[in-house]
């Protein structure tokens, strides 16, 4: 924390051109590193107090982080605490700013929120996969497909691909279908097969009862890295009109209850017409 003599605020105002980035500062205010020199306190007070009650109103429009919260705070108990050399517009523009921080981290947080939903719209076709174990998996309308990627180096993974097998059996005549996806190569997994065995949850991936491929990352890039996520095991859940219905942890609890919700979707066909 900033003592209260030397106290700074930083700002970055967006809705006019001539509210350039500013600190505030005890002994002067600086525009920029590279912009004019120094003034006083008194003159950059003068140039908070100037700021017309229209530009205020258009406060909605100032991005700051909320960072900085702890430094207005600081810079408005300083001017609380020396009100004789302060006027109300000095008063109003720190609580805007303030307030200014508090909508500009909800407004984050919902464009956060707008742009995971966005993500979650489309869903990539298995493209240039190497199926090496059951038959090859495409997504298909009105099919709920469960696409797990694993690593077979990954203890949690293993997991995964048990809980995956699981699960097939419990839908087995529903219309859904799971696929394994992992980037290793076939010299990676057949050493797997020899000197895994005496890992926890080994099973050979040949005895798995649904589809194991392998991908070359450019799977991985649409659905992992798009949303996010850089570490194995994750599963997607496509629903029947082929968008990302749900991803996240295979071995959490609530997998079956998001696979059922995709079941329960009305058939897209159905829906057409």
């Amino acid at each position: 924390m900033l003592p209260r003599k030397d106290v700074r605020l930083l700002y970055n105002c967006t809705f006019y051109p001539q509210l350039e980035p500013v600190i505030l500062h005890s002994k002067y205010l600086e525009v920029s590193s590279s912009g004019p020199s120094p003034c006083t306190l008194p003159e950059a007070r003068q140039k908070l107090k100037y700021r017309s009650c229209c530009e205020i109103s258009l406060i909605y429009k100032i991005r700051l982080s909320c960072a900085l919260s702890p430094d207005i705070c600081v810079c408005l108990f300083d001017a609380i605490s020396n009100g004789n050399d302060w006027l109300f517009k000095d008063y109003f523009f720190v609580l805007a700013v303030v307030f200014a921080v508090l909508v500009g981290g909800l407004c984050t947080e919902k464009y956060k929120q707008l742009e995971m939903s966005g993500r979650m719209q489309h869903a990539r076709d298995l493209e240039n996969v190497d199926f090496i174990y059951g038959d090859a998996v495409q997504l298909k309308l009105n099919t709920v497909t469960c696409i797990l990627f694993f690593g077979t180096w990954c203890r949690k993974s293993r997991k995964a691909l048990q809980i995956l097998s699981i699960l097939h059996q419990t839908m087995l005549a529903k219309a859904i279908q799971f696929v394994a996806l992992t980037q290793e190569s076939r010299e990676e997994l057949a050493m797997y097969e020899i000197k895994g065995r005496t890992s926890s949850n080994f099973c050979e991936l040949k005895e798995f009862p649904f589809t194991i491929g392998i991908e070359t990352g450019l799977i991985s890039k649409e659905y992992l890295v798009k949303c996010n996520l850089y570490k194995v095991p994750q599963l997607f859940i496509v629903g029947k009109n082929k968008d990302i219905l749900w991803y996240g942890n295979p071995c959490d609890q609530i997998v079956e209850i998001q696979i059922c919700a995709a079941l329960e979707q009305v058939d897209v066909k159905n829906f057409l017409m």
